[in-house]
């Protein structure tokens, strides 16, 4: 994406870190169903470093939680939602 925008062009990506999964029934920590899980310090050092000569226009981590179901449990998933937009300079 960086490679591919043009000067003064405008990068918004919405990402979920440190994601964690209990079990409602029972309280128990499962393994997120995520391709990756990373610890919001590490994803937002990812960022920065690819996008290191942009402009950040706006960054703001969220904490979300989100009653889903797996395999026909009740699990609460919680997240940071990372919101990283930057200008290409």
């Amino acid at each position: 994406m960086a490679h591919g925008t043009k000067k003064d062009g405008i990068n918004c990506i919405i990402v979920n870190s440190e994601v964690d999964e209990v079990d409602e029934n029972t309280g128990d920590e499962k393994e997120a169903l995520m391709e990756v899980n990373l610890p919001t310090n590490q994803m937002m050092a990812i960022l920065r470093k690819i996008y290191r000569n942009w402009e950040e226009l706006m960054v703001v981590i969220k904490p979300l939680t989100f009653e889903i179901r797996r395999q026909g449990r009740p699990v609460l998933l919680k997240t940071k939602a990372i919101t990283f937009a930057v200008r290409k300079k």
